[in-house]
């Protein structure tokens, strides 16, 4: 797994090198605010919907939660089953604070 801070993030997204990125907090924190562009995948399920990443494999996966830690267990799993993981430190919390747009 490898991690990148929130203003790392920001910039390959500018770049176009993030092509999938998820969210895996749960439904209500992402119904409240997420950044734009996540894809929901809780990590309460991730265990059963892992098969939706298939297609993933040798795309790195941008993962994000609320702080970063459940995003980094999430990539420990995916690095796990062959796939290559993005965590983004700081998550969405550190998104806001550095005052980035955001989705309600």
């Amino acid at each position: 797994m490898r991690q990148i801070d929130i203003h790392q993030f920001k910039a390959d997204r500018e770049d176009g090198k993030v092509l999938a990125f998820y969210d895996v907090r749960e439904a209500n924190e992402y119904a409240e605010v997420r950044v734009p562009g996540a894809v929901l995948l809780p990590l309460s399920e991730l265990a059963q919907r892992v098969h939706e990443l298939d297609d993933k494999k040798g795309t790195p996966i941008y993962l994000i939660c609320r702080s970063g830690g459940r995003s980094a267990r999430a990539a420990m799993f995916l690095d796990s089953l062959g796939h290559t993981t993005i965590n983004v430190g700081g998550g969405t919390m550190g998104w806001m604070s550095a005052g980035y747009d955001i989705e309600p």
